[in-house]
């Protein structure tokens, strides 16, 4: 079965220099058992300050079997080029493992290379079974 975690979120990104506008597609790495998992952002622009971020995480549990959790993400840049975003509620949690949701916090740093745009960084969990890992996104110009 494959899963689908659908994360959302509002922030305030003040003085932005950065395109976070747009999808970024890559992957997250859990360092327990070092497996690369589908992951796509997508920031919508709600005004000059403001985007709503959505997440989809992709995993694949049994053919052709999806399962969901969504939560909520909070966050924003420290600096130009590190963005923090929490999971701060898990709305609904996988139903086929009877698993709570492992709430995230992620510390990714942007640069900006050749023909696109990168987020590079880590996640982390205060739950040891859980995990930590890290985050490769990138988007295109």
């Amino acid at each position: 079965m494959k899963s689908l975690i659908l994360l959302l979120t509002l922030f305030n990104i003040k003085g932005l220099a950065q395109s976070m506008e747009g999808e970024w597609n890559g992957y997250f790495r859990n360092d327990i058992d070092r497996t690369d998992t589908k992951y796509t952002l997508i920031f919508s622009k709600i005004n000059d300050s403001t985007y709503r971020v959505e997440s989809w995480t992709y995993k694949e549990f049994n053919k052709n079997k999806y399962d969901t959790a969504i939560c909520i993400l909070q966050g924003g840049f420290s600096n130009e080029n590190i963005l923090y975003l929490e999971e701060t509620k898990a709305i609904k949690s996988f139903s086929s493992d009877g698993e709570t949701a492992c709430l995230q916090l992620m510390k990714l740093f942007y640069k900006k290379r050749k023909k696109f745009y990168v987020l590079d960084g880590a996640w982390f969990t205060n739950d040891n079974k859980c995990g930590n890992g890290s985050v490769h996104l990138t988007k295109s110009f």
